[in-house]
């Protein structure tokens, strides 16, 4: 922007940074497990900012579950894990 009158002129300058969409370094693969097994699933987020990270199963939000669903959330690392997993864990998680 650049003002100006008869007494002198004044600019001043600011820059724009378009930042990247958010992204994860691993996809995911399938695989089977038996039931009564543990399973650990982890993906890093990259983003400015950081982006959170939000898991589901079968397109519905999952939440935290004691002793069966932890998520852990450590900086770009999310994790989520399922204990003594049961035949209703079966499904697409994303």
């Amino acid at each position: 922007c650049k003002v100006e009158n008869q007494y002198g002129t004044h600019t001043v300058e600011i820059n724009i940074e378009v930042l990247p969409p958010p992204s994860t370094q691993q996809k995911l693969k399938d695989f089977d497990i038996s039931r009564g097994q543990d399973v650990k699933l982890t993906v890093t987020a990259n983003g400015t900012p950081l982006p959170p990270c939000i898991w589901f199963h079968n397109d519905k939000k999952i939440y935290p579950k004691p002793n069966h669903i932890i998520i852990i959330d450590d900086g770009p690392a999310h994790t989520l894990q399922l204990l003594d997993v049961q035949l209703s864990d079966a499904g697409t998680y994303k």
